[in-house]
């Protein structure tokens, strides 16, 4: 488990260049230089590296794979993973396993993007899988942490995509997302989850403190450890929403180093990544020794509070600096790594474009298709 630390940093002039470089939703002219090299992604960083005093890796001691424990405790939700009927009674033979992809607006691109691209594959379940896409436009970590209402979120509700009984985020992945694929909450089991805070530094939230720099606290105005904070809570909601739900991966963001927009530039998006990583480390500490996180809160999957959690495909590479299995994050740079390739929509170099959507596709498809935890997405 990471500590909470105090720290200082000079952060009103690196608030004010971050801010600089964020401008409105226009279309500007692209932002395709290189980037400067930026921190080294979490898979990638040693042992003995650190960011800011933090620890790489997906899993504790720097690890890419999860711990035994953690394995052990997957394996054993997976058990519980069967086709259901929409009163999630056990249904063997025209039941359904609802695989949910949540969250943000990337998710309703990304996922949108995945769902259709499955659709046929002879190596994908399509007997009693349904993949169902419920990401929002505008839906952002905090509107998915109640289970019924409006939460108080900056800003205001978006409009629902459909006629739903009100704006509320499950309630919507409920009316004009499930019931229209014939599906009932009862039958979510597993999910993919990515999600952020929306526009931390315009929110007063700040990136997480330099070591060498005076007068900086690590707490919830950071954004790292709030969006910890909101992940356990939309981990209780979810459970509520959908009580069968057993497994979650969450994948953090991708490369936001281009962006002409506030949403969650750099190093924002970077940081995101601890959050998921300490999310995850909480669970796993809490249920080695029973004691509660006191960022993320209980995420007792025993006890039936939250499914059990683990990393998804992890998403952030550091712009055209390939990572070690070679991704790379392009805005039409012209030579090589990119050759062109726009990963990004050109009005905000933020939100996916087609290519970018594609290339998460493929991220995700790896990743089920190969996960042993994951053998309700194959025949």
């Amino acid at each position: 488990m990471r500590t909470i630390r105090v720290f200082t940093v000079t952060f009103i002039a690196f608030a004010l260049l971050l801010l600089a470089g964020c401008g409105g939703g226009s279309s500007a002219a692209p932002v395709n230089p290189p980037p400067k090299k930026g921190p080294t992604d979490l898979m990638d960083m040693s042992a003995s590296a650190t960011y800011l005093g933090f620890h790489g890796g997906l899993y504790e001691n720097a690890a890419l794979n999860m711990p035994a424990d953690h394995l052990t405790a997957g394996t054993v939700a997976l058990g519980k993973v069967q086709p259901l009927a929409k009163n999630g009674a056990p249904d063997p033979t025209n039941g359904k396993i609802v695989f949910l992809g949540f969250g943000m607006s990337h998710v309703f691109y990304e996922f949108g993007d995945f769902v259709a691209a499955i659709q046929g594959n002879p190596l994908v379940n399509q007997a009693t899988m349904v993949p169902v896409n419920g990401g929002q436009l505008g839906k952002t970590a905090c509107f998915w942490t109640v289970t019924s209402g409006s939460p108080s979120c900056d800003p205001p509700d978006p409009v629902p995509p459909c006629n739903a009984a009100s704006s509320n985020a499950y309630d919507i992945v409920r009316d004009c997302y499930l019931t229209p694929a014939g599906v009932s909450e009862k039958q979510v089991q597993v999910a993919w989850l990515k999600e952020a805070d929306k526009e931390p530094a315009v929110n007063g939230l700040h990136s997480l403190c330099n070591p060498a720099q005076p007068n900086c606290t690590d707490d919830d105005t950071t954004d790292a450890m709030h969006y910890e904070r909101l992940l356990g809570e939309i981990l209780r909601a979810a459970k509520i929403r959908y009580p069968n739900l057993q497994q979650v991966f969450i994948s953090s963001r991708s490369y936001g180093g281009y962006a002409t927009i506030p949403l969650n530039p750099e190093p924002f998006a970077f940081e995101n990544g601890f959050a998921v990583k300490w999310a995850i480390q909480a669970q796993i500490d809490q249920a080695r020794n029973q004691t509660i996180d006191p960022v993320a809160g209980d995420l007792d999957y025993v006890g039936g509070k939250v499914p059990w959690v683990s990393w998804g495909p992890y998403l952030w590479a550091d712009g055209t600096n390939p990572r070690s299995d070679g991704l790379v994050w392009c805005d039409g740079q012209p030579g090589p790594p990119c050759n062109g390739e726009a990963d990004f929509r050109a009005d905000d170099h933020t939100h996916p474009s087609p290519e970018g959507q594609a290339k998460v596709t493929q991220l995700l498809l790896k990743f089920f298709m190969n996960s042993p935890l994951t053998p309700w997405f194959r025949p």
